[in-house]
């Protein structure tokens, strides 16, 4: 199963703000691993010096992954320019 954040949707958008790279480090961010059957979804916290933190995983069915994702970036505010798919 292939997932794309565009065609999907997942993310929240602001039509014409410019985030700079310092901006988006401070937000929280969304990682979603697609997996054979299930796929992993990890929130993660602001980066460190030791890089970003978990804050939240959920293991979800891959026929419910772009409907949870979408989910839980409007329940925490998370920008598309901070969510990263990794598809097989």
């Amino acid at each position: 199963m292939k997932l794309d954040k565009e065609t999907d949707k997942i993310g929240l958008v602001i039509k014409g703000a410019n985030f700079n790279e310092r901006q988006l480090n401070r937000e929280l961010a969304l990682e979603v691993e697609v997996g054979a059957d299930r796929s992993f979804i990890r929130i993660l916290g602001p980066v460190t010096n030791k890089g970003r933190g978990r804050v939240r995983n959920y293991h979800v069915k891959n026929s419910e992954v772009a409907r949870e994702a979408r989910r839980i970036c409007e329940k925490n505010k998370i920008l598309r320019l901070n969510v990263e798919i990794k598809n097989p």
